[in-house]
């Protein structure tokens, strides 16, 4: 599974954002991993441990799936649950039948267009000020 990681502002670096992974090991690990990697970029000495105030986000997608004679079939996928529940309404007004929603960790080729789709989502419905 991925995770999106946000490291705080610290004094020796600013702002840090980056992608981990579970699949060897621990994705604490390898975010910390990839933040000293930074750090040593910029000629400072690695730490054991995260920064205070570090934020992880798994990366998952939500599936809306239709059952068919056949079983359940994938129909599309949505990077929130509101939208998928919004998709679900709309294959239920225009179709009928059954319908369900699955939450599935994004697959390691989808992260890039995933986090693009996670953007434009949060672009739309970005509440504007009064």
């Amino acid at each position: 599974m991925f995770y999106q990681f946000k490291v705080p502002p610290t004094h020796d670096v600013g702002s840090y954002s980056g992608i981990c992974s579970s699949r060897y090991g621990s994705y604490r690990a390898d975010a910390l991993q990839d933040y000293n990697s930074c750090r040593a970029h910029d000629g400072h000495e690695p730490l054991t441990r995260m920064p205070p105030g570090t934020m992880y986000t798994p990366l998952v997608e939500y599936v809306l799936q239709g059952y068919y004679w056949r079983g359940w079939e994938d129909l599309t996928s949505e990077v929130s649950y509101r939208a998928a529940v919004e998709q679900k309404t709309c294959y239920r007004d225009n179709e009928g039948g059954r319908y369900r929603i699955v939450r599935r960790a994004v697959p390691a080729d989808g992260i890039q267009s995933h986090l693009a789709d996670l953007a434009q989502y949060k672009q739309r419905n970005a509440k504007t000020p009064a």
